[in-house]
């Protein structure tokens, strides 16, 4: 029953987050969601703007994958991207198929572009 509704709510989000203007699933295909996921990982042109402007205002938690405690640690350039771009949208079966289109709706309503900041 869980595993079902995260996978409804995964597969909810992948089709109204695959053309969007303003984020990317981070899975390529639907069928590369395999089993139940807790977050649906997207990239954002800004993760902290992303949650301080879409997230934050509409009660969506949509925290990064790791903290970077120290800004001059060394991390390569895919760690860094990850942590500036990767944000993961609950998709939990705390949440509803209706509630995966209610946040769909705000994050592609955000006055941004893609490539306006990547």
């Amino acid at each position: 029953q869980n595993n079902r509704q995260r996978m409804e709510n995964a597969a909810c989000l992948f089709e109204l987050l695959k053309d969007s203007k303003v984020c990317k699933p981070a899975y390529a295909r639907l069928s590369d969601i395999t089993s139940g996921p807790l977050f649906f990982p997207i990239y954002t042109p800004d993760r902290k703007r992303f949650n301080a402007e879409v997230g934050r205002p509409n009660g969506i938690s949509a925290p990064g994958l790791w903290p970077i405690e120290d800004p001059i640690q060394t991390v390569d350039s895919d760690v860094d991207f990850i942590y500036h771009h990767v944000s993961c949208l609950p998709c939990s079966q705390d949440y509803t198929v209706e509630d995966m289109k209610r946040m769909a709706d705000i994050i592609n309503s955000w006055d941004i572009s893609w490539d306006e900041s990547v």
